[in-house]
């Protein structure tokens, strides 16, 4: 018994040496015109090392400094800084005020019907000035502004 102790004692200190970890860093997209699109994590975090992440050639390129999300598209004319095209696939909250239909489809509960809705009544009547105004759309309703308020943002309310 007491062999069995020491056991699983053991494996319970031994445990961060063997759980696994995310890597560190800031999370970017790279598409466009280089060998390998898709979801990079930087230590370094500009539009030289995304752009050489993804197999690109990085001569030329700005340092710019990019944050977590950003979506660099790489062309024959240069490189584009974009905002994610998946916001909550990255952690980041989708603005509503500013989020496409494709932006606002990735929302849990919400199909490209409502999201259509959405960017809709934005366009007709302004922006949502919170979050809790999205009840003015059809189809949704106070419970489910409170099921998506964690993953929302205003942004700015130009």
């Amino acid at each position: 018994m007491l062999v069995l102790l020491l056991a699983v004692g053991l494996a319970i200190a031994a445990r961060p040496l063997w759980e696994p970890r995310a890597p560190q860093g800031t999370l970017v997209e790279v598409s466009g015109d280089v060998p390998n699109p898709g979801l990079h994590v930087l230590e370094v975090p500009t539009v030289e090392r995304a752009v050489a992440a993804a197999g690109g050639d990085p001569a030329g390129q700005a340092a710019t400094r990019l944050h977590d999300g950003d979506h660099i598209i790489v062309s024959g004319t240069g490189v584009r800084i974009a905002p994610a095209s998946n916001p909550l696939l990255v952690g980041l909250p989708v603005d509503i005020n500013h989020s496409d239909v494709t932006g606002l489809a990735a929302l849990p509960g919400i199909g490209p019907k409502t999201a259509a809705a959405i960017v809709d009544d934005r366009q007709s009547n302004g922006p949502f000035r919170s979050v809790g105004e999205l009840e003015r759309v059809r189809g949704i309703g106070a419970e489910t502004v409170e099921a998506l308020r964690p993953y929302l943002t205003l942004g700015d309310l130009r």
